[in-house]
């Protein structure tokens, strides 16, 4: 069964907390794991969705809502990264990942 996004974010994930990326950066090094983060989920959701085009005959809601999202997201990112080069600043990366079994 396929979770819808709002059953997603309405699941509580506890179990396991990991640290992905932290960190300090220059801007070309924030720039290069910002960017490949992204592309990799937005890659992910596009294969998944093309997969179900092809197998089911049609596409992956969820996949293809979340390639919009983190387009938007991408996009918002490289703005905050402009004004940090603007600036002549670096950038403070922190990102975690919580895992749970459901």
């Amino acid at each position: 069964m396929r979770k819808t996004l709002e059953h997603l974010e309405k699941t509580e994930l506890t179990d396991n907390s990991f640290d992905l990326v932290r960190g300090d950066f220059s801007i070309m090094e924030a720039e290069e794991i910002l960017n490949h983060l992204l592309a990799e989920k937005i890659n992910f959701h596009e294969r998944r969705s093309h997969s179900s085009l092809i197998r089911l005959g049609y596409a992956d809601e969820f996949s293809l809502k979340r390639v919009v999202e983190l387009k938007e997201t991408k996009k918002r990112l490289n703005e905050l990264v402009n004004e940090a080069k603007s600036q002549g600043k670096n950038i403070r990366i922190a990102s975690d990942i919580t895992v749970a079994i459901i």
